[in-house]
């Protein structure tokens, strides 16, 4: 994310762009499919939605990369993955390093600049982290990423640790961002709540009280789409973006930027222009009917590579959140969302707000129920699935 543009950054992005493809991405599903259906009944009995949420997307990814589930939230690496979170959040923070405005002061030796030894820390914190989920993954029955990775061409150019920042890193920027989005979707719900009878009168018309909506399904829903698109626009979960910089002198509305010139894309800034949208701090799905904007990903060779897996599982998250509950406000008021809601940092979260996943039925408790006693929760058997799938759309597993 923040290497410079050069041959060494093409070699991760080919390693990486296999498993990312959108038909790659789309091959993932039946994990998808199997992780919100346990979201799905863990919030029938724990009300504690972002640690749901993230349990969710943390379980998708890390079974994909390393080829096990999150099943509790609790384990070892995820608490070791928040720390190593915190301590990007703080060292991306401008003005957190006084090297950062002064370079030269990089050359001091390490007892005169405690940065470093900060930054050792940190490292050794990341490195035991990433390495230990590479090993275990290798050691593992079935398929992930991990085996695929480090059976390419490209991981011959490339050291363990390397190849287990690359890992990680793909795998913790799913799980937060994805709990993120899923948190504003939760608040525009209480905060907006008008538009929810016509999203679920949509989906009530493509799949009714005896079973849950599918992937297949999506396509279908118009409606539910929209929804996603402008919960993407409403509260874009990273304020500004990767900066970026100028490969050779362009204007800009009459302005010179030369060469080497750091561009940061405001994002917040964009998703809220009225001269763009009609009462932007409004959450209208109706904007967004048969349009999108691929412009929520970031641009040019930094766009989020794990942007079609993550688009899937907000999308099935959200259609089948509506399809199981009627969402509200705990006091029953809605808030009124304003800056002083979110977090300050490279994410922007939601500050915690108290909500109530009503089911919309008794049936529709027990269909969450029996769908989820019904599934296939061994990870091996998904893994194998989804090779399945992979061979079949013409993909070629490196593992």
């Amino acid at each position: 994310m923040l290497r410079p543009f050069d041959e060494e950054f093409l070699l991760h992005q080919r390693m990486e762009a296999p498993v990312l493809s959108p038909r790659a991405s789309s091959c993932y599903t039946p994990i998808q499919d199997m992780e919100s259906k346990v979201l799905l009944k863990n919030l029938l009995s724990a009300n504690d939605y972002p640690a749901q949420y993230e349990r969710f997307a943390a379980s998708i990814v890390y079974a994909l990369t390393y080829g096990f589930r999150i099943v509790t939230g609790e384990e070892w690496q995820i608490k070791t993955a928040h720390e190593v979170l915190e301590n990007f959040t703080y060292a991306a923070q401008v003005g957190a390093w006084i090297v950062d405005a002064l370079p030269i002061l990089n050359h001091l030796p390490a007892p005169l600049a405690p940065w470093k030894k900060q930054a050792e820390r940190w490292y050794q914190i990341e490195e035991r982290l990433h390495l230990a989920n590479l090993k275990d993954a290798l050691e593992r029955d079935g398929w992930n990423w991990s085996k695929d990775f480090k059976n390419s061409k490209e991981a011959q150019k490339l050291s363990d640790i390397e190849i287990s920042y690359d890992l990680g890193i793909l795998c913790d920027a799913g799980v937060e961002t994805t709990a993120v989005t899923l948190q504003i979707f939760t608040l525009a719900c209480i905060a907006y709540p008008g538009w929810i009878p016509k999203a679920q009168k949509e989906l009530d018309s493509v799949a009714d009280e005896d079973r849950l909506p599918t992937f297949e399904d999506i396509g279908k829903l118009p409606y539910i789409q929209a929804v996603i698109e402008e919960n993407f626009r409403w509260r874009h979960l990273a304020p500004s973006g990767i900066p970026h910089a100028t490969i050779q002198d362009d204007y800009y509305k009459g302005f010179l930027l030369p060469k080497g010139s750091t561009i940061i894309p405001l994002f917040l800034a964009m998703r809220q222009d009225a001269k763009l949208f009609d009462s932007p701090l409004e959450f209208r799905p109706e904007r967004w009917l048969y349009k999108s904007q691929p412009s929520n990903w970031g641009y040019g060779r930094r766009v989020c590579p794990g942007r079609f897996i993550a688009k899937n599982s907000v999308a099935i998250a959200i259609a089948r959140l509506l399809w199981a509950f009627n969402i509200k406000s705990k006091d029953g008021k809605r808030p009124v969302v304003d800056e002083n809601m979110f977090s300050t940092g490279f994410v922007s979260v939601p500050k915690r707000f108290d909500v109530v996943f009503e089911p919309r039925s008794e049936n529709r408790r027990r269909i969450i129920e029996q769908k989820l006693e019904s599934a296939d929760k061994d990870i091996v058997n998904l893994l194998q699935e989804v090779r399945r799938r992979q061979v079949a759309v013409g993909l070629v597993p490196r593992a």
